[in-house]
């Protein structure tokens, strides 16, 4: 899927597409039989619950 992305922001996607396959290599390695769709959601899950232990954007949105 094509995304738009600011020329200024490019570096942040290209880090994250990286780390989302390193994430994806992992846990394909880790659970082989898995379906990828599966893989996909549980490396995505992982990568967002690092993010919350570092900026917890659930507190500054006052959602709690």
């Amino acid at each position: 899927m094509p995304v738009e992305i600011l020329l200024d922001e490019e570096r942040f996607y290209n880090a994250a597409a990286e780390l989302l396959n390193k994430k994806i290599k992992y846990y394909e390695k880790k659970y082989s039989e898995t379906p990828h769709a599966k893989i996909m959601a549980l490396a995505s899950f992982d990568l967002i619950v690092c993010l919350m232990r570092y900026c917890n954007p659930l507190e500054a949105a006052d959602l709690q």
